[in-house]
């Protein structure tokens, strides 16, 4: 049975989040084709077609992760607590006790975590916008012979998002140790033996 939910949790939730960025895709492209010339003269269009194609489909694809992997901690939560509580209240509630520990880090890495995300998606616009200049004018490029220098430039843009992604890699890791590992596989666990 958890096998079976797990397969319509994942499909339902992926199913969900491509619908939201379908949706948001072509309401911003609307949205981008109905501004007025002005906005395109003071406006990037690699810092555009970025938004359009990177940002639509992280803004959808975040809620949706933090929503449904929100309902399935709830489901477990609830079973699970329940089950425990029924069986021995006293262990049941000493492992419950974790949980409060357990959200106020949740909230503080999703917080860490959204403006980490927001750095990326900038430096990743950045570096599609340096990437779609050099090419738009690529003669002009080749003319003054500073192939080197746009090259450093994106390479420069390039490696500030890759360090962005590592330090939320890093971050990640780290969460699931002290989280998943630590606090609910060893330190619950090694509680309820002593217990």
């Amino acid at each position: 049975i958890d096998s079976i939910l797990d397969f319509w949790c994942i499909f339902l939730f992926g199913y969900a989040k491509e619908n939201i960025v379908k949706g948001v895709r072509i309401d911003t492209f609307a949205s981008i084709v109905r501004q007025e010339q002005a906005f395109f003269d003071q406006s990037n269009t690699g810092d555009l077609i970025s938004r359009l194609t990177s940002d639509c489909g992280e803004m959808a694809g975040d809620p949706t992760w933090f929503f449904r992997f929100s309902v399935e901690a709830a489901v477990r939560i609830t079973g699970i607590s329940t089950y425990m509580i029924l069986r021995s209240p006293f262990l049941g509630l000493c492992t419950v006790g974790i949980v409060p520990v357990v959200g106020v880090i949740n909230k503080l890495y999703g917080d860490w975590l959204a403006k980490n995300a927001q750095a990326v998606q900038n430096s990743l616009a950045e570096a599609t916008t340096s990437a779609h200049e050099s090419l738009a004018c690529i003669q002009t490029v080749i003319t003054s012979a500073s192939e080197e220098h746009e090259c450093e430039k994106y390479t420069k843009k390039v490696n500030t998002m890759y360090a962005l992604n590592i330090r939320q890699m890093i971050a990640t890791g780290i969460y699931f140790m002290v989280v998943s590992t630590f606090l609910i596989n060893t330190c619950v666990q090694a509680a309820l033996l002593l217990l």
